[in-house]
């Protein structure tokens, strides 16, 4: 209060003195005043409650979150210790589940090196460990411009062979580079090892690499059983000569398994690649080989449990099978698979009558048309014809059959599938017939037959449908599934697995594909109004639809490969 104000005040604060009318002015404006700082400082009261409690507030879930982040931390440190504390075996078995076999590109993305950085205890469980250093991948792609994965690859080969001790290794090495090609460094670096490798995959661009293994020891590959070498063609449009022999392999006494493209050589005189053919159960050979080796190679080849055979261009020019008139005979064959080209016009056909199948259970025989748009069309004889190849076959003992784009009578195969009882899975695409015609035929029969073949086994059957057909074709395919599931006489299993695709082959980028679904819709229904409404329980009975893009191969070689060979087990 200002002196006056305070004068006043003290004047009247005494009894028996009446204020006038200006003091009472001067009064109530001080009460005035009193009041308006006591409502300012109760505001200021309130908002600084107000900050003090969203403070405790905020403390109080820093406090809560402090809380949590020292329980997982103390989660992560027991986890961390507990680990550090398991024993070797169990941390070698976890390892085990990761699926590490050793692939990289670079090191530091190589899975096995990261575990053994964590901690010394993980370390020394991976080394202590060999079963775990028994896979080695190198893959040098042909964009890399430098050469620092092939100087770490020559460290890490003396690393893991040294890590896997005694056992023995997996090996694979591809190199795609158009200069500065590595690969007779690398394989150089395998040399001291090579009595180890159990399994050995090159795959180079240039075959020359191949030369590193010239002073390899007669007899050093005493622990190899799989061998694949791959040389595609690449950048070059013309294939190598072999100008040195390859007998790196002779000497392997428990080579079983043998895969070979050889697209990029031409190899004419079999004697120049040296393998032990006659204590071979497995040989996939896919391009290369003219007909002199192919004539070399199948009369030695009698112990082969399975194979996969691409009779294709390197053949076109020449008869095929140049085998004289003895009979070659394997009793032991259980799977093929053969990749067709179609002939050239005026060409003999294959004379597969010199061969001998008694045991063939799995047969693949697929129309090759990897190089057809290449090649003049009038120059072609229609699509691999596989009629030549049937009197090779006991059909009785055939327990799978795919036919995909392959050229054949229809009498000779209807006639074929008669004698099929122990088929049990079938798969066709035949473009050369309309499948009205050829599910009628396996449904009725033909000329001579009463009713089409019985197949009493039969319990898969998978079938592509031609693009741009109707409707027909799904009633047709329901009806013979009808038939080969229910009435079929002689019948022993009902055919319960069917796997139908629909090709889609749109025009523009923005055809849409309900033409295509709308077939699959009405194939789906068919069965279901055959099958379902004849039979109160179809047991067991399963049916698939997809759609397929038309491309070079067929979505039916998709469904099972039976003598591919797997590197990983």
């Amino acid at each position: 209060m200002s002196p006056q104000e305070t004068q006043v005040v003290n004047a009247y604060s005494r009894t028996n003195l009446r204020p006038t009318s200006t003091e009472t002015v001067v009064l109530d404006s001080i009460i005035r005043n009193a009041v308006d700082k006591i409502s300012h400082n109760d505001r200021k009261r309130f908002s600084l409650q107000l900050k003090v409690n969203a403070m405790l507030h905020e403390l109080q879930y820093l406090s809560k979150e402090g809380t949590q982040m020292r329980q997982e931390r103390d989660n992560l440190v027991a986890i961390r210790s507990s680990a550090r504390l398991l024993p070797a075996e169990i941390l070698v078995r976890i390892f085990s589940y990761l699926g590490v076999d050793g692939n990289f590109h670079l090191p530091e993305v190589s899975m096995l090196l990261n575990i053994c950085r964590v901690c010394s205890a993980w370390r020394n469980a991976c080394v202590g460990c060999p079963e775990l250093w028994t896979a080695i991948s190198i893959n040098i792609p042909g964009n890399d411009t430098d050469l620092l994965e092939v100087q770490s690859a020559r460290r890490l080969f003396a690393l893991w062979f040294d890590c896997a001790r005694y056992l023995p290794i997996r090996v694979s090495l591809k190199v795609f580079k158009t200069n500065l090609d590595p690969s007779k460094e690398l394989l150089r670096e395998i040399l001291p090892f090579v009595h180890r490798i159990s399994e050995l995959q090159i795959r180079l661009e240039r075959p020359h690499g191949l030369d590193s293994l010239s002073p390899l020891p007669r007899g050093s590959l005493t622990m190899l059983e799989r061998l694949s070498l791959s040389f595609p063609r690449g950048h070059h449009n013309r294939p190598y000569s072999v100008a040195y022999p390859i007998k790196f392999f002779d000497a392997a006494p428990l080579l079983r398994a043998v895969s070979l493209d050889l697209d990029s050589i031409l190899l004419s005189n079999p004697a120049r690649f040296a393998c032990p053919w006659s204590q071979l159960t497995y040989l996939d050979i896919k391009q290369g080989l003219l007909p002199a080796a192919w004539d070399y190679i199948f009369r030695q080849c009698l112990n082969l449990q399975s194979g996969a055979f691409h009779l294709i261009i390197a053949t076109f020019r020449h008869p095929f099978f140049q085998l004289g008139p003895t009979r070659v005979t394997y009793q032991t064959l259980t799977a093929l698979t053969l990749n067709i080209s179609p002939y050239i016009r005026e060409e003999p056909p294959m004379p597969y009558l010199c061969f001998d199948f008694p045991a063939l259970q799995d047969l693949c025989l697929t129309a090759d048309d990897t190089y057809l748009d290449a090649m003049e069309s009038d120059d072609l004889d229609g699509s691999a014809d596989i009629s030549t190849i049937l009197p090779c076959l006991t059909a009785s003992s055939i327990r799978r059959l795919v036919l995909v784009r392959v050229s054949v009578e229809i009498n000779n195969l209807v006639k074929l599938f008669a004698t099929c009882t122990a088929l049990e899975e079938l798969s066709l695409e035949l473009p050369e017939f309309t499948p009205q015609e050829l599910f009628k035929a396996l449904k009725s029969g033909v000329d001579g037959m009463i009713t089409g073949p019985s197949l009493p086994q039969l319990t898969s059957f998978a079938t592509c449908i031609p693009y741009g057909d109707d409707s027909l074709f799904a009633t047709s395919l329901a009806d013979l599934v009808l038939w080969w599931h229910l009435h079929c006489p002689g019948r022993i299993e009902p055919l319960k697995d069917v796997t139908l695709f629909a090709y889609h082959i749109p025009r523009r980028k923005t055809d849409p594909i309900d033409p295509t679904a709308n077939m699959l819709r009405a194939f789906e229904s068919a069965v279901e109004h055959c099958v379902y409404n004849e039979v109160s329980y179809p047991t067991g009975f399963r049916l698939k639809t997809a759609i397929a893009s038309f491309t070079g191969q067929s979505p039916l070689k998709g469904l099972r490969s039976w003598t591919s060979m797997d590197w990983q087990q």
